[in-house]
C-alpha cells in the first residue's frame, strides 16, 4: 500500500511524516503512542512557500500497527 498525497503550505520546519494502517485511533499529541513508528517514517522539510506543493521524493511506507 501506498500513500499519494500532495501536501500544501507546510510551514517552514523539519519533520517526519508517518503513515500507520488504521492509526486513527492513537493519540498523535503523545510521542510515546507513536514513538515506534517515527523510524519508519520519512524526513521532510517543509519551505514555508505559500501556494507550493510539497512533493516526497519516495512514498511513505504504510506501517502495520
Amino acid at each position: 500500500m501506498r500513500l499519494k498525497s500532495g501536501i500544501q503550505e507546510i510551514a517552514p520546519s523539519r519533520r517526519s511524516w508517518v503513515a500507520i494502517e488504521n492509526g486513527w485511533e492513537l493519540d498523535w499529541a503523545r510521542t510515546k503512542a507513536i514513538g515506534r513508528y517515527l523510524p519508519g517514517g520519512i524526513a521532510v522539510t517543509g519551505t514555508g512557500s505559500s501556494g507550493s506543493l510539497l512533493r516526497l521524493s519516495e512514498p511513505v511506507p504504510v506501517q502495520s500497527r
